[in-house]
């Protein structure tokens, strides 16, 4: 059987932040893979870099040095609209969604934007393919008409759901998407994920300090401590025999805690969530 393809490759990624002698480096010689179809877990505490790594993943940031391929191409040395091109493949959900979201624009236009920018479609178009993805996400088509501050956030992060799945992305890279939300609202849209990613096939790079999240989600995890990759390997093993200290140290402290969030169900995808 063959390997799967290789979709995302990050090679010895540095980025400093500051000038000489008070600067920062919030990622350090940090290196991945990401292959097609599948979770890969990135966690750590608060300051450990994971969020700013995300962020040179898909060049929102531009490192300072290290390299970044996507199916090979090397994403740092695209000119703009080949940039452009390239980040139809690719979507980020945010860990606020009431932040990434427009305020003064519907939940549908918020959900067509993507396809409004890329010129795909005409507004009809583009309103069925957001009221398409609305249901998809669990909420209603009437749920198109109102404004992201009328909706509960979990109902939100599902509209941002929808928008990041609006140009049928292979990679989605989420940020802590579940840690603004209420467990119980966790649980659903960590389900969610789940579901649409066994539906569409799309890969995940999911960041979070909820190991019990990645327990269940990723098959593999980076284990990350300012700034640096401090254990790497299957998720299984990683928190079945620990090797470094800080991870066994973060798998005691908080692992625990989180246990509520394994007996979540997926649920039916015609379903409402009234959340």
């Amino acid at each position: 059987m063959s390997e799967p393809q290789v979709l995302l490759r990050a090679v010895n990624l540095v980025k400093d932040f500051g000038g000489r002698g008070g600067g920062t480096r919030a990622v350090d010689t940090v290196s991945l893979e990401v292959a097609a179809g599948e979770t890969l877990g990135i966690v750590g505490e608060s300051g450990s870099g994971k969020s700013t790594l995300a962020r040179l993943l898909i060049r929102l940031i531009e490192p300072t040095s290290g390299q970044v391929f996507y199916r090979g191409e090397d994403v740092l040395a695209l000119a703009p609209g080949d940039l452009r091109r390239l980040r139809s493949q690719w979507q980020m959900v945010f860990q606020n969604p009431f932040g990434s979201l427009l305020p003064h624009i519907s939940v549908a236009d918020n959900v067509s934007e993507p396809l409004r920018i890329g010129r795909i479609g005409d507004r009809r178009s583009r309103r069925a393919r957001a009221e398409e993805l609305l249901e998809t996400v669990g909420l209603a088509k009437r749920h198109g008409d109102l404004y992201p501050h009328a909706l509960s956030g979990g109902q939100n992060q599902r509209v941002a759901i929808a928008r990041a799945l609006a140009l049928e992305p292979e990679l989605l890279i989420c940020d802590e998407p579940t840690s603004a939300l209420d467990v119980s609202i966790q649980a659903q849209i960590l389900s969610l994920l789940m579901g649409l990613q066994a539906e569409l096939g799309f890969s995940m790079v999911f960041i979070t300090h909820n190991l019990a999240v990645v327990e269940r989600l990723a098959g593999r995890v980076l284990v990350m401590d300012r700034g640096r990759v401090v254990e790497a390997g299957p998720t299984a093993e990683v928190f079945g025999n620990p090797a470094d200290p800080y991870t066994r140290a973060l798998l005691g402290s908080v692992l625990p805690a989180h246990r509520p969030l394994e007996g979540a169900e997926i649920p039916e995808r015609t379903s409402l969530v009234d959340d």
